[in-house]
């Protein structure tokens, strides 16, 4: 059985599971990167089958203003979302595009949605399923979202001020401490997002991930986001490392 039609297998619960992939033309910084090949498959149809193998989902849906994604993803057991243009550019967040799509869906407020974006390919099918069963254990009352450790302690960066570098935490950086005794840090890797409609809808909430979510810690090695074309290098370079 092929991986397109794995999503017949997938476990239907009685809350609506909603896999949603972003995948928009257009990107200053690394043009044509959700069409771009990893492994022999466009970046945005690894995503998918990624999607399908999880069995998590009732519905995989992916959101995208371009004809090239959708001709790409033909075949696949998917719903397709059309971004309008509004929500194509720079200027869009992710969380416009979910609340969009959920009105345009008329997804119930209980609906669960799982925010796969095409650009953590290293991201594993097992970090799909854990991620969302995390979620699933916490009560559904928070999001839970992707992150790795900061490989350098943001305790000790710097910014440029008047063609000088000027320490961002300056008592911090007085005390010289050596990176390994600052407190860890976290960033969102791009790989994984769940929470629900109803939190997602809030109009209080003004971020993606609302406030306080739950971390799901991903190792940095398969947490390479791909925002510059020499990052999906890095990204082949290790997923090859990886299936071999």
């Amino acid at each position: 059985m092929s991986s397109k039609e794995k999503i017949g297998e997938a476990v239907v619960e009685h809350t609506p599971v909603i896999g949603v992939v972003p995948a928009r033309g257009g990107s200053k910084r690394a043009p044509g990167k959700n069409t771009a090949l990893f492994q022999g498959k466009a970046l945005v149809a690894h995503t998918i089958e990624q999607a399908i193998e999880a069995k998590c989902f009732s519905e995989i849906v992916l959101t995208t203003d371009s004809p090239e994604v959708r001709r790409l993803t033909e075949g696949y057991p998917i719903a397709f979302h059309e971004r309008s243009n509004d929500l194509a550019n720079d200027e869009a967040t992710i969380l416009q595009v979910i609340r969009s799509l959920g009105s345009a869906k008329q997804w119930s407020p209980d609906t669960i949605v799982v925010l796969l974006q095409v650009t953590a390919p290293l991201r594993s099918v097992e970090d799909i399923r854990q991620a969302y069963q995390l979620f699933t254990r916490s009560g559904n009352n928070c999001a839970v979202v992707s992150v790795t450790e900061n490989d350098y302690p943001v305790q000790l960066t710097m910014r440029i001020e008047n063609e000088r570098l000027i320490p961002t935490f300056p008592e911090v950086y007085k005390k010289g401490l050596r990176k390994q005794n600052q407190v860890a840090t976290y960033r969102w890797n791009d790989a994984v997002m769940v929470d629900t409609v109803r939190n997602l809808s809030d109009p209080d909430r003004v971020n993606l991930f609302g406030e306080s979510p739950i971390p799901y810690v991903m190792p940095l090695d398969r947490s390479i986001a791909i925002d510059y074309p020499f990052q999906l290098e890095v990204c082949q370079a290790l997923g090859n490392r990886n299936s071999q």
